[in-house]
């Protein structure tokens, strides 16, 4: 037997064609850490045969597939996970060989994914999966993040050649902003907010559907779509305190880009907008020797005069 480190392992996804058809996949994904791994759960048998111990015994009722983990956020395949959780993007050209996706949640069901998983050990791929969080958090001085859980059926061989880009761009908090407006027209000149660190997740509640008849799921279904995330700044003022107290939704929009130029004027960039949200939440520092820090909370709302989160 030959042990492996962790960083040997290769995650790759692909959006499928028809749902539990597994794909080649179109980007391999340089994780920090995670791996795709069987989700088995069994049922117990409680008999009590007139004995104190149990259960008698178990027996397996289904096995998917997960994967938990954390990569740094590039812009090729971001496109391919944001295209599961909100659907898929229409595309126009910006400027000669430069294109601008733009993603309008989709109100139903969203393509789904093949994820594999390579190393020295085993080659194998899980089928039908979803997104069911997604966890964007980048700091100042920090690069951003994302933390995932993808789910899908049970792990099965494949045969993957690994390759992955060399091109494409990460983002930082030396480049982003985060602003507020009354509503989303005023987002394109929105009051800033000097952040510290920020935070955005996204949870689809996905629901891997079992039935008579086989041991993996028959489907994997997104369901509701709750967006919430965490800002954090210094406390100058009562400012932001007040978002949360009086009550007043508001719109936002978190921009974060590259600084290096990909076309002749554009940027590598990644931009979301929401009509509406509430700040829910409000904790100051409680540090008596350190400058005095605060965190906001907010999640987002579904805008029916705009029709979009």
């Amino acid at each position: 037997m030959t042990p492996q480190i962790g960083a040997v392992r290769n995650l790759g996804v692909g959006l499928e064609s028809t749902a539990g058809t597994a794909v080649t996949p179109t980007y391999w994904i340089p994780i920090t850490g995670g791996v795709v791994a069987p989700v088995t759960e069994y049922a117990e048998d409680e008999s009590n045969f007139g004995r104190y111990e149990a259960p008698v015994g178990s027996e397996r009722v289904s096995e998917d597939a997960s994967f938990k983990g954390e990569a740094v956020v590039r812009d090729d395949w971001i496109g391919v996970i944001l295209a599961n959780i909100i659907g898929e993007p229409s595309s126009s050209e910006a400027e000669t060989g430069v294109y601008e996706h733009t993603y309008t949640y989709t109100n139903g069901q969203h393509t789904t994914l093949s994820m594999a998983m390579k190393d020295t050990i085993a080659d194998e791929v899980s089928t039908y999966g979803m997104i069911n969080s997604l966890e964007l958090s980048v700091g100042a001085k920090e690069i951003l993040k994302a933390n995932m859980e993808i789910m899908g059926r049970q792990l099965g061989s494949d045969s993957n050649s690994v390759s992955y880009g060399t091109t494409a761009k990460r983002y930082t908090g030396v480049n982003a902003t985060f602003g507020v407006a009354a509503d989303i027209s005023g987002l394109s000149s929105p009051t800033s907010l000097d952040l510290v660190s920020l935070s955005l997740k996204f949870d689809q509640g996905v629901l891997p559907l079992h039935a008579f008849n086989s041991v993996t799921a028959n489907a994997i279904y997104n369901q509701t779509l709750r967006v919430e995330g965490e800002l954090e700044m210094v406390q100058a003022n009562n400012t932001y305190r007040d978002y949360v107290t009086d009550g007043t939704p508001k719109a936002a929009q978190f921009f974060i880009q590259h600084p290096t130029l990909i076309g002749a004027t554009e940027y590598s960039s990644l931009q979301f907008q929401f009509a509406e949200l509430s700040f829910e939440e409000w904790e100051p520092g409680d540090s008596l020797r350190d400058i005095v820090t605060e965190k906001i909370s907010f999640v987002a709302h579904y805008d029916p005069t705009e029709g979009a989160p």
